[in-house]
């Protein structure tokens, strides 16, 4: 159940979840067991409703999700990538934001906007403008 006045433009499904993108760039969620603050309670009608997932601040807006087994992820208009859930050993429970690993001493974090992201069971597969 969602009660919004914004129209659905992607969705993407977990094993036991799901989460929605609106066309003013927001993300909803509804599930059961997944491990993050969407499952908030045993009644199965709570796990149907859609709650409003905060990334970051409210101010970002949203242009992709994509969703694996346990876990989730967004990517920003402004590039950046965020992901909650379970993916191997590590769990997160809110949205945490992605930095790029630095190659070498001269390298920056996040020098390069990234474009696209895809969630598998264990693994994010994040593709920048530099591909």
């Amino acid at each position: 159940m969602l009660d919004i006045d914004e129209h659905v433009v992607d969705i993407a499904c977990g094993a036991l979840f799901t989460i929605i993108l609106t066309s003013r760039g927001r993300v909803f969620g509804c599930g059961h067991q997944m491990v993050n603050s969407l499952d908030t309670s045993d009644n199965f009608l709570d796990k149907a409703r859609f709650k409003n997932i905060v990334i970051d601040d409210a101010e970002i807006i949203i242009t992709k999700i994509s969703a694996g087994l346990s876990g989730a992820a967004v990517l920003t208009e402004k590039g950046f990538v965020f992901c909650w859930g379970k993916f191997g050993k590590k769990v997160d429970n809110l949205p945490k934001k992605v930095v790029r690993n630095s190659r070498s001493i001269n390298d920056k974090p996040d020098e390069e906007k990234y474009i696209s992201v895809c969630v598998g069971d264990e693994f994010i597969l994040i593709l920048s403008q530099k591909g």
